[in-house]
């Protein structure tokens, strides 16, 4: 990432080609692929119930083909630029799941028998939910708390904030293992760590980390990787194993073939690297 950023002056690089970006956008999200599954259905039913309507066929045959067309543009657009987190598909995608799913009732057709139009809106309402029913038993494990490790080695956000705040003095930049925060209401009656940044992400180039960094001397706008050997920073990461070997391989080609790391510290699962 450094070295990305480095090369293309803050810019994005666009490495992959389309199909790799929405290959890796949707890879391992099984609940996107059943919302998708599902809307993809949804949208063909209301197709076929606004062409049998002569009077609302237009009204309804619109905007169900201007959004998925405006969808397919967009997700495009977003594909070329050759970054496409699965949280972005997601944005892109909620606001057209809504305008099918609005658009669905008054895409049934008007059928005569009272029976018959209670049985398909049961049926539709039925297969939504089950569907809906499999992306939440998908998802929310992965947004509970781990309870038996919190119990065996703590919390380790909890433990990054502890640890930062005793040592106000240094900048500790954690990696993708502690991005995840599960607490709704963190414990701040110690006061609120300004020394925590994580390293990538939306945030990394905002006005607020640029003036963490700042606050320790360090320009990241135009950063020099020999920052990372200062004895006050510490990379923090939540497993010890592997050991953060891109960060020594690009200080290793960046600044001293003989760079290394030790771990400074642990604590409550929390690893604290340092490089020299």
């Amino acid at each position: 990432m450094l070295a990305a950023l480095e090369a293309t002056d803050g810019a994005a690089a666009n490495r992959q080609s389309i199909a790799e970006t929405l290959n890796t956008a949707v890879h391992g999200s099984t609940a996107f692929l059943w919302a998708l599954g599902l809307t993809a259905v949804l949208w063909v039913l209301c197709l076929v119930g606004a062409a049998v309507q002569k009077e609302r066929r237009a009204a309804l045959l619109i905007p169900l083909l201007l959004g998925a067309l405006l969808e397919a543009a967009l997700i495009l657009y977003l594909a070329i630029q050759g970054r496409m987190p699965t949280r972005v598909l997601w944005l892109v995608f909620l606001p057209f799941m809504a305008l099918v799913a609005g658009l669905l009732p008054s895409c049934i057709p008007a059928v005569r028998l009272r029976f018959v139009r209670v049985a398909a809106t049961v049926g539709l309402c039925c297969g939504v939910l089950c569907v809906s029913g499999l992306m939440l038993a998908e998802v929310i494990p992965h947004l509970l708390p781990d309870i038996e490790a919190w119990e065996a080695i703590g919390d380790p956000a909890a433990a990054l904030d502890e640890y930062a705040l005793a040592n106000p003095d240094m900048l500790f930049i954690y990696d993708m293992t502690l991005a995840v925060d599960t607490r709704l209401f963190p414990d701040v009656s110690q006061g609120i760590p300004h020394n925590v940044v994580c390293w990538g992400g939306w945030p990394l180039r905002s006005p607020a980390t640029v003036e963490q960094f700042a606050a320790f001397d360090i320009d990241l706008l135009h950063f020099d990787p020999a920052n990372l050997l200062r004895y006050d920073v510490c990379i923090a990461s939540g497993v010890v194993d592997p050991p953060p070997t891109l960060v020594i391989d690009y200080l290793r080609e960046k600044v001293d073939p003989a760079c290394d790391y030790m771990i400074y510290s642990e604590m409550g699962g929390v690893y604290f690297f340092q490089f020299y």
